[in-house]
């Protein structure tokens, strides 16, 4: 089968790297794929390639793309776009995409039912989740870092300021009350918070589908709110752990100066993808947080996982709840970060228990979620788009 992966631009080059992956595995178990880098080829020459050549299937993460779905409706060319950020984050390019040719692939369960719920009912949606990358590496890896955090790490502060002066009235009240609930139970999704909102000042997410002015003005609401508690929360785990002494490793964006003036704390900076795993592989402990998952994935656990890390998260349901607490991952409660502290400490002193872990881990997310796995996967979706196309 002939494949086309598109690439564009995107930060630490990690979609990307995504994109690397997935074509190497589909080359794997049969298929011909053609990356085109959108950033570095003319539009004019995909056209023409798409043109003159017999493409089964397109795959773009985010939606990248060169043109309008009119291209691929006339060519009847499968496209499928797999977002790697809630809906919300991509809703005016799912409205330029749907057609009678497209399929939506999204990592977590709740970002299908806010899709299904507020976007669109009859576009066809699919759960798929990330997949982890493995390097091969030396034997016996140093680990120069206690604790490693690869996460953009932004100003709460300053998020909350936008909070505050958001709209006029019931929109104002709904903003602050979004983020108020995120606060105070992190360990639900926020998708559950929103409905409940929604609710309240008499709204559904039926109604946002079909008034595109309401879902623009909610979706940017809760972008805000998810990336305010992202901030509030990364910062206070760090917070923490480095006012206990503990030495914490950090990659990627940064904007706290709190936390740069800390002697505990270290910034590499912004790499890449890569350059991040290397990073991540001499880590005895990978501390990771994200908003929590109806069933999701995110591919710095399954990365670090893969690269022999031991992987703390805050309570989440990663990939069918595969990973268990004191068996495959370490979890904490963002609630009670006493329980952090205790669990930091012990398994950087017990080096058997966190290699036991290590070794769980490592089992579990080669067998079921590396890019192996997702290649296979998205085969089968896009067998079961043709098949309900027939009907």
């Amino acid at each position: 089968m002939n494949i086309i992966i598109y690439k564009g631009q995107f930060q630490y080059d990690v979609v990307n790297q995504f994109s690397d992956e997935l074509a190497k595995e589909l080359i794997n178990i049969g298929h011909d794929v053609h990356l085109i880098d959108l950033v570095t080829v003319s539009p004019a020459d995909v056209a023409y390639y798409l043109l003159h050549n017999q493409i089964d299937l397109i795959l773009s993460f985010n939606g990248v793309n060169f043109t309008n779905q009119n291209v691929f409706e006339k060519l009847g060319i499968p496209l499928g776009i797999i977002l790697v950020d809630h809906p919300f984050f991509h809703v005016n390019r799912i409205e330029t995409f749907k057609g009678n040719t497209t399929f939506f692939c999204l990592f977590d369960e709740a970002f299908l039912d806010a899709f299904e719920e507020c976007i669109d009912s009859d576009a066809p949606i699919a759960w798929f989740p990330h997949g982890g990358v493995e390097m091969s590496t030396i034997d016996n890896q140093e680990k120069r870092y206690d604790i490693v955090v690869p996460a953009s790490i932004g100003d709460y502060i300053e998020n909350e300021t936008q909070i505050l002066k958001f709209g006029d009235g019931i929109i104002n009240k709904l903003t602050i009350n979004l983020y108020e609930r995120g606060k105070e139970d992190y360990n639900i999704p926020l998708y559950q918070h929103f409905k409940k909102e929604l609710e309240l000042v008499g709204l559904s997410p039926e109604y946002l589908k079909e008034k595109k002015e309401y879902l623009d003005i909610f979706s940017h609401i809760y972008i805000l709110v998810d990336k305010a508690l992202r901030a509030r929360n990364r910062y206070r785990v760090i917070k923490r752990l480095i006012d206990e002494g503990i030495k914490i490793q950090h990659f990627g964006k940064l904007n706290n100066k709190e936390l740069s003036d800390n002697k505990n704390f270290v910034s590499g900076g912004a790499v890449n993808y890569l350059q991040l795993i290397e990073e991540i592989k001499k880590s005895r402990i990978l501390l990771h947080d994200t908003p929590y998952f109806q069933n999701g994935s995110h591919e710095r656990i399954l990365t670090g996982m893969l690269n022999k890390t031991l992987v703390f998260s805050n309570i989440n349901n990663y990939c069918n709840n595969r990973y268990k607490d004191g068996k495959n991952i370490v979890y904490y409660n963002m609630n009670d970060l006493n329980i952090l502290i205790e669990k930091t400490r012990y398994y950087l002193e017990n080096e058997d228990d966190r290699e036991k872990i290590i070794t769980n881990a490592y089992e579990t997310a080669k067998t079921y979620d590396t890019w192996g796995n997702r290649a296979k996967e998205i085969m089968d979706i896009y067998y079961a788009f043709l098949e309900a196309r027939k009907k």
